[in-house]
Order: structure tokens, then C-alpha cells, then sequence
């Protein structure tokens, strides 16, 4: 009877070491598991760069990393020393936090693709002002060298290198960092099933155990109630992570509102477009009732400039002796009062074109201001001719030269006046179309900025989970995106003035 109790007690002390083995071999199994789904679902989530291109960018940016190192601990010496520091302790941390900021500016680390970008732009800032940081203290290591003299011709070639090496890593580190991101998230969740044993090995060694474990039994019956009892089977039905992670509701929250000011923004940009691309339309159509034709406008415009530019080196020839008279030393005044001349010389140009009545198709009208204008040129031509012929005479220049000077002038204004004078067509014009076009390719095509709306709806839509929430959120903020036209009519009229 002695010797039945103790063996019984010998199976029951067997039995509960068997049972704590058999537990952790089940613990291993489920985090084998768990480890092989989250690596599996980390490999098949969609990414904005293919895998291979990851793995290329990983290796890039570790030998960016290694070249940032070597140049940190030669720039960052001065200050290592300071601290107290060896320099290459320095340049590790330096080159760490280079690395966490690549990863920032990958735009890996952010949900939703408006966040994304916001951390891309914030990464690209933060490099910005750490490769300044370097270029400082690598003007501080060369003082140090130099005892705080130095030129340029004098600094040698290897600093040159380390400045473009500076500028080499920084690019390399923004268009590559992804990889080092890849290279955490790969080691994050797929390392975990290197340090664990594999399934076929941890079910070999759990069947192992359970035979052991039947050892301890008489009867089969009383063997199954005890490990369904205990719960020491291993669960081979695989449980199926989310394919998709949820985005987090503040960040839900946060793309939200950014896609809703960025889609109200575009959507003025489109009223601002579409209104700009009329009054363009309408400019167009204004030049085909003018009776000069659009090349003549191209051509006096041409000239205007060319008429333009010699009159501005011409005014500077000019103001040099009446500048000199008021100023011993005046050349930024000289250059200051030629451009305001040229401005004048476009205005009264521009004035005896005709074309800045307000009815242009008032002949009456347009006669009596290019009358107007050309006589303003004559008067102002011969203005500067005296004030230039008084400055000469002050200056004390004999007769001679001040009547040889007087002439050529005279005649240089008169024919740069008498050209500005019938080209002045063409100044109007470019101001026309400056003040026509470039709002237009300011404010941006309307369908690109229809397209980029749309696709901000896409995001916008992302962050709801019914179409019933998303049609009421759109009704409250009035967020429906503005339509063009079937037909693009300023597409229409240059086809018809190309044909």
C-alpha cells in the first residue's frame, strides 16, 4: 500500500514538471506563431516603394551612414574636445540621429498620406539645418588648425571633400532613407523568428513530452481528460492577423481636417482659375478684333525689349556726368536713376501704342493718346538732351566736345524715342499677357487641381467608415468638388488660331 501511494506521488511530482514544460513549449509555439504572421503581414502590406528597391536603399544608406561617421568625426573634433568627448563618440551620436531623421524624412513612419508628407518636409528641414550645423563646426575645426587664419586657397583639398561629402550624405540619406526604415521594420518584426526555435522542432519536442506524459497514466481516458483539462495541446489553427492596420483615431482626426483645408483650398483655386482662364479667354478674343495681327504684337514686342536694354546702358552713359556733378562717387545712383529713366522711356512707349484707352476700338480715341505719347517722347528725349549738354558745360568740357557730344546723343535718343514710339504695341501687349497669363499658371490648371481634389477625397473618404458618414460630412463642410466644362473652350480657340 506504502509503495502505491509513493509511486503515485512519483507520477503526480513527473506529471507536474511535464505540465510546466509543456506549458512553455506552448507559449514558444504561439509566439512562433504570432512572430511568423506579423513577418508574413509585414512582407504583404502594400508600401509606397517595392521591396527590392528597399533592400538597395538599405544598403546605400548604411554606407552613407559609415561616410557621415567618417566626416562627422573630423568636422565635430573642436567641439568634442570641448565636451570632453572622444570624437568618435560624437560622431555616433551625430550619425544616429542622422539615421532617425532619414526615417523621418522617408515618410514611413507616418499614417495617412498627408501625414506622410508633413514628415517628409519636416526630415528635409531638420537635415537642412544639421548639414549647416556640420559646415559651422567644420569652420571651427579649420580656425583651430589655422589658429584662426585662413583663406580659401589655403584650405586643402580633403576639407573641400568632406564639405561635398557633407552635401553627398544628406541627398543620399533623403532619397534612400527609406531603406533604413525597411532595415528597423524588417529586424522589428521579422528578427524575433531567428532567436526562436521553429515550429517543427517545438512539435517534435511537445509530442516528445506528451509521450511521457501518457507514461504517467494507466488509462488512455484519464490521460486525454488531464491535458484537455490543463489545456497542453498546441493550437495549429492559425489565426489570421487584420490585412489592414486602422489608422488610430487621432491621426484618423488629423488627416481628416488636413484633407478638408487642403480640398477648401483647392476648390477656391478653382473658382480663381476658372474666373482668370475667362478673362483670358476674353483677352484673346480682344486681340482677334484689333487691327494689328498677334505676330505683329510678337515682333514690336521683341523690339521694345531690345529698344529697352540699349536704352537703359544708354541712360547710364548719359547720367554718369549729371550724377557726377551732384555725387563724387555715384555709380549704384547712376544705375538706380538709368532704370527709372527706361521706366519712364516704357510708360510713355507704352501710352503712344494707343492700346491703353480703355475702348480700343475708338480710333478718335486711340489717335489722340499716341499723338499724346509721342509728343511726351520728344519732350522727355530732349529734356535729358539738356540736362545732359548743362552737366557737360558744368563740368567744364570745351565747345568742341560739348557739340560733338550734344549731337550724337541727341541722335541716339531720338532714334531709341522714335523706335519705342511705333513699338510701343508690343509692350502692351507682354503686359496684357503678364497680367492675363501668369495668374493663370499661378492659380494652376483646373485639371490638375480637379485631379488633385479628387484624390484628396480618396484620403478624406479613408478616414470614414460608412459612405452614409462620409456624404454627411461632406454636406456640412460643403466640400463637392467643383466640375469643368465638356469642353475646354481655351483649348478650342488655339486650335482654331493655330489652324
Amino acid at each position: 500500500m506504502a509503495t502505491g501511494e509513493a509511486h503515485e506521488q512519483h507520477n503526480q511530482e513527473r506529471r507536474r514538471k511535464i505540465t510546466q514544460r509543456l506549458r512553455e513549449l506552448k507559449r514558444q509555439w504561439e509566439s512562433r506563431v504570432k512572430a511568423e504572421l506579423e513577418c508574413q503581414q509585414f512582407r504583404q502590406e502594400p508600401k509606397p516603394d517595392n521591396d527590392s528597391f528597399l533592400v538597395w536603399a538599405a544598403i546605400v544608406s548604411i554606407g552613407a551612414l559609415v561616410l557621415d561617421w567618417w566626416v562627422s568625426s573630423t568636422t565635430l573634433e573642436s567641439f568634442a574636445v570641448q565636451f570632453g568627448l572622444p570624437p568618435w563618440l560624437l560622431a555616433t551620436v551625430v550619425s544616429l540621429i542622422d539615421a532617425g531623421i532619414a526615417v523621418l524624412a522617408s515618410g514611413y513612419l507616418a499614417e495617412g498620406e498627408l501625414r506622410r508628407k508633413r514628415h517628409q518636409k519636416l526630415g528635409l528641414l531638420v537635415m537642412g539645418f544639421l548639414g549647416l550645423g556640420k559646415l559651422i563646426a567644420l569652420f571651427f575645426y579649420l580656425q583651430d588648425q589655422y589658429s584662426g587664419r585662413f583663406a580659401l586657397n589655403t584650405i586643402p583639398w580633403g576639407i573641400w571633400l568632406q564639405v561635398l561629402l557633407i552635401l553627398v550624405v544628406y541627398a543620399l540619406l533623403k532619397i534612400f532613407g527609406a531603406g533604413l526604415w525597411y532595415l528597423f521594420a524588417y529586424i522589428r518584426h521579422c528578427f524575433p523568428l531567428v532567436l526562436s526555435e521553429t515550429k517543427e522542432y517545438i512539435e517534435l519536442k511537445h509530442k516528445k513530452y506528451l509521450d511521457i506524459l501518457r507514461s504517467t497514466f494507466s488509462d488512455d481516458g484519464e490521460y486525454q481528460r488531464y491535458v484537455k483539462e490543463h489545456d497542453l495541446e498546441l493550437n495549429t489553427s492559425v489565426h489570421e492577423l487584420q490585412s489592414t492596420r486602422e489608422m488610430k483615431p487621432k491621426n484618423r482626426g488629423w488627416e481628416r481636417t488636413q484633407a478638408t483645408k487642403r480640398i477648401q483650398k483647392i476648390n477656391r483655386r478653382i473658382v480663381k482659375a476658372k474666373e482668370q482662364r475667362e478673362r483670358y479667354q476674353q483677352f484673346r478674343q480682344e486681340l482677334e478684333t484689333l487691327p494689328h495681327s498677334e505676330e505683329f504684337f510678337m515682333t514690336a514686342m521683341i523690339i521694345s525689349l531690345i529698344l529697352l536694354v540699349a536704352d537703359l546702358f544708354v541712360s547710364k552713359s548719359l547720367l554718369r556726368p549729371i550724377v557726377e556733378v551732384l555725387f563724387q562717387e555715384g555709380d549704384t545712383w547712376i544705375w538706380l536713376a538709368a532704370v527709372l529713366f527706361v521706366v519712364l522711356d516704357a510708360l510713355l512707349a507704352l501710352y503712344a501704342s494707343g492700346y491703353s484707352t480703355r475702348d480700343r476700338h475708338q480710333i478718335e480715341e486711340v489717335d489722340e493718346h499716341r499723338a499724346k505719347g509721342r509728343a511726351g517722347l520728344i519732350l522727355w528725349g530732349v529734356v535729358k538732351l539738356l540736362v545732359y549738354t548743362v552737366a557737360l558745360y558744368i563740368q567744364g568740357a570745351e565747345l568742341q566736345k560739348l557739340i560733338g557730344q550734344t549731337i550724337f546723343w541727341g541722335l541716339v535718343i531720338g532714334a531709341l524715342h522714335f523706335g519705342l514710339g511705333f513699338s510701343g504695341a508690343g509692350l502692351w501687349y507682354l503686359f496684357q499677357f503678364i497680367r492675363h497669363r501668369i495668374p493663370l499658371l499661378w492659380f494652376g490648371d483646373e485639371q490638375k487641381l480637379i485631379s488633385e481634389c479628387n484624390r484628396l477625397m480618396g484620403i478624406l473618404r479613408s478616414t470614414f467608415k460608412s459612405d452614409e458618414e462620409f456624404e454627411t460630412y461632406l454636406q456640412q463642410h460643403k466640400l463637392k468638388p467643383i466640375e469643368l466644362p465638356m469642353h475646354d473652350r481655351y483649348g478650342d480657340l488655339i486650335r482654331r488660331k493655330q489652324l
